[in-house]
C-alpha cells in the first residue's frame, strides 16, 4: 500500500517483475512442488492456476509502464 500510495510507478515495476516471474515458472514449479511433496495437484491450485493465468500480464503491465510519464 506504500509504495502504490507514495511511488505508483515503482509498484507497477513491482507487479511487472512478479508477474513475469510467476508467468515464466509458476506452473513449472507447482508441478514440480507436486511430485516432490506427493501431494495432488488440487492442492497446488494457487500456485499452478497463478502460473498459467500470469501469461501475458507482464506485457500488458510494460505497456503501462513505457507509456508513463
Amino acid at each position: 500500500m506504500f509504495l502504490a500510495l507514495k511511488q505508483p510507478i515503482g509498484r507497477l515495476a513491482m507487479a511487472y517483475i512478479l508477474e513475469g516471474v510467476s508467468g515464466a515458472l509458476g506452473e513449472k514449479y507447482g508441478l514440480m512442488a507436486v511430485k516432490q511433496l506427493n501431494v495432488q495437484p488440487e492442492q497446488m491450485t494457487f500456485f499452478i492456476k497463478h502460473g498459467q493465468l500470469d501469461k501475458g500480464h507482464s506485457k500488458d503491465l510494460l505497456d503501462v509502464l513505457q507509456n508513463a510519464s
